[in-house]
């Protein structure tokens, strides 16, 4: 009885001390003008998996809700610029010598569709501002798509979309939001 009670003391003290840690850190992001993250990635490296369902509440605790977690990611969306650097820096595995840049234009997901919908789809519009891709015709820049027959055109649209539908993904657990799949639309500055 006594090794029980000694146990679940020591696991309140590890948790005790693992909130302790995360709100000091956000308040740290916070005090330096950041939004306050998760680190998803970090905290699963650190063997922190176990306790992110508490991680995410001690989060929705900090930032005042689920609802407000949700906007917090939405701004980080917003006009969001995604380089093929940062999908690298995310562990979401892709062909080195591709580079890209990619810019969130626009959200078609809400709070209301996301939490009270059963929506388990985040949808969003971007355009690729810079590209250099190696295909089967070489490396091509985003200049040169225009040029490609439709199929190739969409082989590489579709591949860039996927690459950020994994970045978001990842992204999206910084602010404790958990959507199923990213569905990206490419489509042209005006």
């Amino acid at each position: 009885m006594r090794s029980i009670i000694k146990k679940i003391l020591n696991e309140d003290v590890k948790l005790d001390n693992l909130h302790k840690y995360f709100l000091k850190k956000w308040e740290s992001q916070v005090k330096s003008g950041q939004k306050p993250k998760i680190d998803y990635l970090d905290t699963i490296r650190k063997g922190l998996g176990d306790f992110i369902i508490q991680i995410d509440n001690w989060y929705f605790d900090f930032v005042g809700g689920e609802e407000n977690a949700y906007k917090l990611f939405i701004e980080e969306l917003k006009d969001l610029v995604i380089s093929s650097d940062d999908i690298s820096n995310s562990n979401v595995d892709f062909d080195i010598g591709d580079t890209f840049e990619v810019q969130i234009k626009k959200i078609y997901s809400d709070y209301s569709d996301y939490r009270f919908g059963d929506e388990d789809t985040f949808s969003y519009g971007f355009y690729i501002l810079s590209a250099n891709i190696e295909t089967h015709l070489g490396m091509l820049n985003l200049e040169q798509f225009d040029e490609l027959d439709m199929t190739s055109y969409w082989e590489i649209i579709e591949y860039i979309t996927g690459l950020v539908n994994k970045y978001l993904k990842y992204l999206q657990y910084d602010f404790g939001v958990n959507y199923m799949y990213f569905d990206g639309d490419d489509f042209m500055p005006s």
